[in-house]
């Protein structure tokens, strides 16, 4: 047991962060005074809070070094790194990633674009309450998904609106060829 040094609770030492430059290894503060605290920080000082996280990234040391390693691996690796994303994220191999894509003919299924058209993977679409496989979309084709809330009323408003939208710059340029052929 451990006493926090900010709420004076008496706490597990599990409830306590680690540091190697205290007598006992540990914070001061508990986890949660010292999340309250940090939260405190971001408000009131948003730029000193930045100040202090890139100068912790910046920092030399074991995390920073074993992080470049890791990125390292990561861009020499590309097949297995796409591999892992695709086990742990979807359940799927690489494999069958591969099958998908040739079913697609290389495409997103919704703008039809080609994977060489695009600088990315094309991305595993999956609804995020049933984890089922729709399809592979473009990045951008993805994204829009997510933003209109996978919600197919919010699609059709959007279609409805980008619609109407043409329509009125073609009234628009119905109306301006009329004034320009009068004169």
């Amino acid at each position: 047991m451990k006493t926090c040094a900010k709420c004076l609770v008496s706490k597990d030492k599990g409830e306590f962060h680690k540091h190697k430059d205290s007598k006992d290894g540990l914070r001061y503060e508990c986890k949660q005074c010292r999340n309250e605290r940090c939260r405190e920080e971001r408000r009131t000082k948003p730029e000193q809070h930045k100040q202090t996280c890139k100068n912790w990234l910046n920092k030399p040391g074991k995390k920073r070094q074993k992080l470049d390693k890791t990125q390292e691996w990561r861009l020499k690796n590309p097949e297995k790194t796409k591999a892992s994303k695709l086990r742990h994220n979807y359940g799927i191999s690489l494999e069958e990633y591969h099958e998908m894509h040739k079913k697609q003919d290389s495409r997103c299924k919704i703008c039809t674009k080609h994977q060489d058209e695009l600088e990315t993977w094309l991305c595993v679409d999956h609804d995020h309450k049933t984890n089922k496989i729709r399809g592979l979309l473009c990045k951008p084709c993805n994204l829009a998904i997510g933003n209109l809330q996978y919600s197919p009323e919010n699609w059709l408003a959007a279609a409805k609106y980008l619609n109407q939208s043409s329509l009125s710059e073609a009234g628009i340029l119905d109306e301006i060829k009329q004034i320009t052929n009068t004169t």
